[in-house]
C-alpha cells in the first residue's frame, strides 16, 4: 500500500504508470495505439494529434477508469468482492459492448486448446476465485509473484465475461 501511495503522491509517475499499464494491457488485446497516442487520450493532451478507431479510443478511457476503481479499492483496503469485477468488465466495455454480470454463453479462447466452464458453472466458481485471491497470504516477493501468476491463471481458466477477461486479468495483476 505504501508504494501505492507513493505512486500516487508523483504526477509524473502516476500518469506513466497509468499509461503503460493502459497501453501495454491493450497493445497484448491488439490496440495500435502508441505510447503517445495512449498517454494523449487517457490525459487529455490535446497538444497530440491522435489518428485511431473509436474502439482503441474508448478501451483506452475504459482502461483508465477500471484501472482507478481498482486502485481506489486498493487505497481503501477494501477486499475485492463478486460485483467489483463485474463492474470493472462494464467500465472496460462501456461504449463497446453491453455486458451486465457473467457470461451467459459458452465461449472459446482463440489460441488456447483450453475450454472455459460452462456459463452456469461461473458464479460459483467466482465465488471460491474470490475467496481465494481475498485469503492468500503474501510473506515474500516471490510469493507475491507467484499469486500474481496463478490468480492470473484462474481467472483465464474460467474466463467470466464474453469479453474483457485478458485485460480484467491484467489490471488484478496490479492489485
Amino acid at each position: 500500500m505504501k508504494y501505492l501511495k507513493l505512486m500516487r503522491s508523483n504526477q509524473n509517475y502516476f500518469e506513466d504508470f497509468i499509461t503503460r499499464n493502459t497501453y501495454h494491457t491493450n497493445s497484448i488485446e491488439g490496440s495500435t495505439l502508441s505510447y503517445a497516442e495512449t498517454y494523449a487520450i487517457i490525459f487529455n493532451d490535446n497538444s497530440f494529434q491522435v489518428k485511431a478507431q473509436p474502439r482503441e479510443i474508448y478501451e483506452a478511457i475504459n482502461h483508465k477508469y477500471a484501472l482507478n476503481y481498482l486502485l481506489e479499492k486498493m487505497v481503501k483496503k477494501e477486499k475485492l468482492e463478486a460485483n467489483d469485477l463485474i463492474t470493472i468488465n462494464e467500465l472496460i466495455n462501456k461504449n463497446i459492448k453491453d455486458t451486465k454480470g457473467y457470461r451467459k454463453v459458452s465461449v472459446m479462447i482463440h489460441g488456447s486448446q483450453d475450454i472455459p466452464p460452462d456459463a452456469n458453472e461461473i458464479p460459483n466458481k467466482m465465488l471460491y476465485f474470490i475467496d481465494n485471491y481475498n485469503h492468500a497470504p503474501i510473506d515474500s516477493k516471490e510469493d507475491l509473484l507467484c499469486k500474481i501468476a496463478r490468480f492470473h491463471i484462474e481467472f483465464e481458466h474460467i474466463h467470466p465475461f464474453e469479453d474483457g477477461n485478458a485485460t480484467i486479468g491484467h489490471q488484478l495483476k496490479t492489485a
